[in-house]
């Protein structure tokens, strides 16, 4: 058997971490959002039978996957509250397009220009980005987490607690990984996934407070954390990145606030939040990171906003490094708006 690892000391350590910015929709896109989901609810008719007031009332972001295309410098993201999947420009950081999903999308991927994604319906689709088209659709109850290796697609699954292991071509499973339990290599209420160098995959094992790693086989390789508060350890996490250039694995330990680094051996390196008191009790779960920009995304679903954090990967603070007056993001917080009509 493996060794696990363990949890570390709570350290008071300071974190270099800083957030930049925080993205949300404008409330003329959030109106536009929720009428555009009462009219697909409604059965596609013009005519909805609510009140602005109600509107209003329900508008919600509640961001929850994020994805990075380095290559066109997008910025993908779900909003899982009114069910579209938006195209941000990373330099502009103006929304290029929305999708409305037929259902609430959560956990996404992408590959070529296809999104991969799992909703509320318990479907698994494959989406053409450009036109919309779906190219395939594949049930899987309980479908949860999404990502997309080199030649297959690998799919959580809460009801069987489960990795779904499906053909990029047709959306057919070919194979499962793992089984329902509290062992090492078992899952329980598994939720988003990610592949490291060797497409080996990295899943947060949520139910089991827990990372666990397998081989594109399946086998077991490892296990990081358990329950707890401490550093190295995890309460329900929800989102996980691989950092393929410093070789460090990024998870959204979601029920306790923050976001945790361990290194190549698996150790403990720093956790961060956001630090303002209002944001105190953030919920991150989906990240992704931009090498270009240095930045990491972080959805947050419990303050209905995506946080960017520079200085994320660095182990010492350096409380002197100041965004300068003439940099872009001298907003700290701004809303963004669509380049549509």
């Amino acid at each position: 058997m493996l060794p696990r690892a363990l949890c570390a000391p709570v350290s008071v350590e300071l974190t270099s971490a800083k957030a930049i910015e925080a993205i949300y929709p404008s409330d003329r896109m959030l109106s536009e959002s929720k009428l555009a989901r009462l009219q697909l609810d409604s059965g596609g008719s013009n005519v909805v039978k609510s009140s602005d007031e109600n509107i209003n009332y329900l508008m919600l972001f509640e961001p929850y996957q994020v994805r990075v295309n380095e290559k066109e410098r997008r910025l993908y993201f779900t909003d899982v509250s009114e069910g579209f999947i938006y195209i941000l420009d990373l330099d502009t950081r103006q929304v290029l397009k929305r999708m409305l999903v037929d259902g609430l999308p959560s956990y996404f991927d992408y590959f070529d220009d296809k999104f991969v994604l799992s909703t509320d319906r318990g479907i698994v689709q494959c989406i053409n980005m450009e036109n919309g088209k779906i190219n395939w659709t594949t049930e899987i109850p309980g479908a949860n987490g999404v990502s997309c290796s080199s030649d297959q697609i690998y799919v959580t699954c809460k009801k069987t607690n489960s990795i779904k292991v499906l053909s990029k071509r047709s959306g057919e499973v070919l194979s499962v990984i793992s089984e329902r339990g509290r062992k090492e290599g078992q899952l329980l209420f598994p939720h988003d996934l990610t592949l490291d160098l060797e497409e080996n995959i990295i899943v947060c094992d949520s139910g089991n407070h827990r990372i666990q790693a397998f081989k594109k086989d399946g086998t077991f390789l490892y296990s990081i954390g358990k329950q707890g508060k401490e550093n190295g350890c995890f309460e329900s996490p929800k989102g996980i990145a691989y950092d393929k250039k410093t070789n460090m694995i990024l998870v959204s330990d979601t029920m306790n606030n923050r976001i945790q680094l361990f290194d190549h051996k698996k150790a403990f390196v720093k956790s961060f939040k956001v630090k303002n008191d209002d944001l105190a009790f953030m919920r991150p779960v989906g990240l992704a990171i931009s090498y270009g920009l240095g930045e990491l995304f972080v959805a947050d679903f419990g303050n209905h906003m995506i946080h960017i954090f520079v200085n994320w990967s660095k182990k010492v603070h350096n409380i002197e490094h100041l965004l300068s007056p003439n940099s872009p993001y001298s907003d700290l917080v701004f809303k963004f708006e669509s380049t549509l009509p």
